[in-house]
Formats: C-alpha cells, sequence, structure tokens
C-alpha cells in the first residue's frame, strides 16, 4: 500500500489461489444463502416429509446448491483471464478477466441468477412465515428440522441481510459488466504465452469495494451466529479444555458482584422512600378482640374492616353444624306429617 508498492514481491503463488476463491465466493455466497433459505422454506411448508439431514439425498441437493456453480465458475475463469493476475493498490490479488460476452455469461449473470433465486424464495418464506405464524413453534419440533425458534430467526435474519446486500451488488456489477463489453473472445489472443506471465500492478484510484463488502458480511455472521447461546457454550468449553475455566470463574464472579450491588442500590433506593401504605391493611389486636369475644362455630363468618369475609370454623365445627341442619331438617319434616 506505500508508494514503493510496485517493487514489492509480486504474489506468485498466494495470488493463483486467492483469485479463484475470489470468483468462487463471489457466486458461492448466493449460492449457500439460497440454499439455506430454501430450506427455510421447505420446514416451513411442511406438504411432505423432509428427507433425513444424514441422508444421501439430502446432502447431494445441499451439496449441488451450493457448490456446483462456484466450482464450476472457478474452472471457467481460466478461459477468461487476459492475465495471469493483478495486484491493486489497497486491495490485493485481482483476478484480470476478458471484457467480452462470454465473461458475461460464464461468470457475472451467475451472481445475479442465484441472488434472484434466494430473493424469491426469502419472499415465500416471509409468506409461509406470515401464515403460519401461530403453528412455527410446532412445527419446527414436528419436522426435526433441529431447529428451534430462536435459531430459526436467527437463520432467517442474516439470509435477508445477505440477500439485501447481494442482490443489489449483482445489479450492479451486472450491469457495469455489460457497459464495459467490447470486441469479440479469442482464447489464444487471451492466453497469449508473451504477456501471461506478466504481472500488472495497478493503483485504481479508489478502494475496490467488493472486497470491504465481504469484510463488512464476515463481521455480520459473527455478530449473529458468534454471539448465540450455542457459540457462548462452545467458548465456554473450549477454554475448559485449555485448562482456562479460572478465566470464566473470575467472570461469573465479577457479574454476580456487580449483580447483587445493583439489587442493594435499588433496595436502599425503595426502603429510603415514603412507607408503602396498604389500604387493605388491619389493626390485628383490634380485630381479634372484637370478634373473638362473641364468636360461636356456629354463628356467621366474622367480617374483617377490610371488608373481606374469612371463615374460621375448622373441618369438626363445620361437620357438627352441618349435622344440627340436617337433624333440624328432618324434625321440622317429621312435625309437618304429623
Amino acid at each position: 500500500s506505500d508508494d514503493d508498492f510496485l517493487t514489492r514481491w509480486d504474489g506468485k503463488g498466494w495470488c493463483d489461489i486467492v483469485i479463484k476463491l475470489q470468483v468462487g465466493a463471489n457466486i458461492g455466497i448466493s449460492c449457500a444463502v439460497t440454499n439455506i433459505i430454501y430450506n427455510l422454506h421447505a420446514i416451513l411448508k411442511a406438504d411432505s416429509v423432509l428427507p433425513d439431514l444424514s441422508s444421501w439425498t439430502k446432502i447431494v441437493k445441499d451439496l449441488v446448491i451450493s457448490l456446483f456453480t462456484p466450482v464450476m465458475i472457478m474452472g471457467f475463469s481460466y478461459l477468461l483471464q487476459v492475465f495471469r493476475y493483478g495486484i491493486a493498490r489497497y486491495n490485493g490479488c485481482q483476478n484480470l478477466l476478458s471484457p467480452t460476452w462470454i465473461t458475461t455469461i460464464l461468470y457475472t449473470m451467475w451472481m445475479l441468477i442465484w441472488s434472484f433465486v434466494g430473493a424469491v424464495y426469502a419472499t415465500l418464506v416471509l409468506f409461509v412465515f406470515y401464515k403460519k405464524r401461530k403453528d412455527v413453534r410446532d412445527i419446527l419440533h414436528c419436522t426435526n428440522s433441529g431447529l428451534n425458534l430462536t435459531r430459526f430467526a436467527r437463520l432467517l435474519v442474516f439470509c435477508f441481510i445477505i440477500i439485501l446486500v447481494m442482490f443489489p451488488f449483482s445489479i450492479y456489477t451486472f450491469v457495469q459488466d455489460l457497459q464495459q463489453v467490447d470486441g469479440h473472445y479469442s482464447f489464444k489472443n487471451t492466453h497469449s504465452s508473451t504477456i501471461w506471465n506478466t504481472i500488472i500492478k495497478f493503483d485504481p484510484g479508489r478502494p475496490i469495494y467488493n472486497i470491504w463488502l465481504y469484510v463488512l458480511m464476515s463481521y455480520l455472521v459473527f455478530l449473529i451466529f458468534g454471539l448465540g447461546s450455542d457459540a457462548l457454550d462452545m467458548y465456554s468449553k473450549f477454554l475448559r479444555s485449555i485448562k482456562l475455566g479460572f478465566v470464566l470463574d473470575l467472570w461469573k464472579t465479577f457479574v454476580d458482584k456487580n449483580k447483587e450491588k445493583r439489587v442493594g442500590k435499588l433496595l436502599t433506593k425503595l426502603s429510603s422512600g415514603k412507607e408503602f401504605h396498604n389500604p387493605f391493611s388491619t389493626d390485628s389486636e383490634n380485630y381479634i378482640s372484637t370478634y373473638t369475644e362473641n364468636y360461636s362455630p356456629c354463628a356467621g363468618t366474622p367480617i374483617s374492616q377490610a371488608h373481606f369475609y374469612v371463615d374460621y370454623r375448622i373441618p369438626d365445627d363445620l361437620g357438627r353444624s352441618q349435622n344440627k341442619s340436617r337433624k333440624n331438617l328432618f324434625a321440622s319434616k317429621e312435625t309437618d306429617d304429623i
């Protein structure tokens, strides 16, 4: 990145690998997100029995959607390379492709296609989720998806964010590529042995935003998945496995102490305020002296000053009262018969 970057290491070996990974990643991100959103749609729709996660059908389908197109494009990129690679200032290794129609067909349009497919499935997932929003928890459990509502929501948010980034970016890249199409393709001229091994070093004058876009998405992935409960449990197990569990214990002790301090301050504030007056409270001594003198088990239930009916009768008193009522009832019937 210094002024003398033209005389620095030319990146042979490293850049040969990186440019292929960049080409694959440009399409691979859209393919992977589309595969995730496709599976979420299949789970929510639940119109057929889902294949087992370890079944070959499931594995092959996921691999085809996620890897087939990126690997194919990585292979085709050799046909499109004008130079072995280039090095851009502040941006590193770059793939220099032929500005012809074949580049659009074999490379640029696939990013747009998969981003569009992902956007369509994302819309379908939103529709099905809204339609079955009351049953989502049960659907996730009954389909043996291995997801709970939190994990499902985290995946859904992640997919939507990536699609909202990649879909406009793929449209922009596709339009820009169409504007640069010029001339016809010739493999012989494109792979001329006289210029193939020439390492082009150039200063584009501005950042190449797709490089930094991936850095931003990497941080985004960590924020969404790296701070969840599952990830934190994994970090905890790893630290304890390398005998650093005491760090977690110290942190837990620190958090507990702060929690106790906050609770103590809250209780202090509450106790220093005005005493709370309960409108339903009664003077127990006056109440007892008032109602226990004339209390009889057979008498009516005494009433507190708060206008609550309180039944002080024990089960034996209640039984005797009921027996006495029955005897009086039978006696009155016999009198009527006579």
